[in-house]
């Protein structure tokens, strides 16, 4: 039998020390919907399209997309694949340099991401000998051949127009009526650390005498944190 529901619309979240279990119901958790590195939403199968809506409309607002989404979009595959035969790229120094190919995911949770900076979208792109830069899509239209400037022009007006936004219209319905939160351990707490916020976990520290309380840094009966 199901859990009560605990939200039907989330934002994502840093997932290092979170609860195992979906956000949603907290239920078994199945799978894991990545918005970045480390960062996404815990969901069962039942809510992974819950999951997929809330991560998508993220991407939406961030102004980013999934390469791997790029790859499977029927507008954006052409651009993508002829990227993928390798491409030259103008460097800072103004030198054209070939041998560029877009990048692959290298660990779990961190997703090449296209991002809109500056004006216009970047693509994640790398060397063989693995210098990694964010190449503006307006090198592929000047470099590029005239396949690729075609491609490259649609997919312009495909990313300029959204590929999230049915997902970002939908999720922006129910958060009129409320966005939760996601829940946290109860023995984690957040803390800021070198001006970031993170999770820390919570322990009871040693019994001490009001003595060693008073001399301690913290006030008496505080918890120890752990970063």
């Amino acid at each position: 039998m199901e859990d009560p529901l605990h939200s039907n619309c989330l934002t994502p979240i840093n997932l290092i020390m979170t609860r195992m279990c979906c956000f949603y119901c907290n239920g078994p958790q199945d799978n894991i919907i990545c918005v970045g590195d480390r960062m996404g939403l815990k969901t069962c199968t039942h809510h992974s399209g819950w999951a997929n809506r809330d991560c998508n409309a993220w991407l939406a607002k961030e102004q980013v997309v999934r390469l791997s989404d790029a790859r499977r979009h029927p507008g954006l595959k052409p651009f993508v694949e002829e990227a993928d035969k390798g491409f030259s790229v103008r460097r800072t120094s103004g030198v054209i340099e070939s041998g560029w190919t877009l990048q692959t995911p290298i660990v779990f949770l961190y997703p090449p991401m296209v991002r809109y900076s500056a004006g216009e979208w970047h693509l994640p792109c790398r060397t063989t000998n693995d210098v990694e830069k964010m190449v503006p899509l307006s090198q592929f239209i000047d470099l590029g051949s005239e396949d690729m400037r075609e491609f490259a022009l649609t997919a312009k007006g495909i990313l300029d127009a959204g590929i999230y936004s049915k997902d970002y219209a939908d999720h922006m319905e129910y958060f009129q009526s409320g966005i939760d939160m996601v829940a946290e351990l109860p023995e984690v707490s957040m803390a800021e650390f070198e001006g970031e916020l993170l999770r820390v976990w919570l322990h009871p520290g040693p019994a001490l005498t009001p003595v060693q309380a008073e001399a301690s840094d913290g006030p008496s009966g505080a918890e120890n944190c752990t970063p």
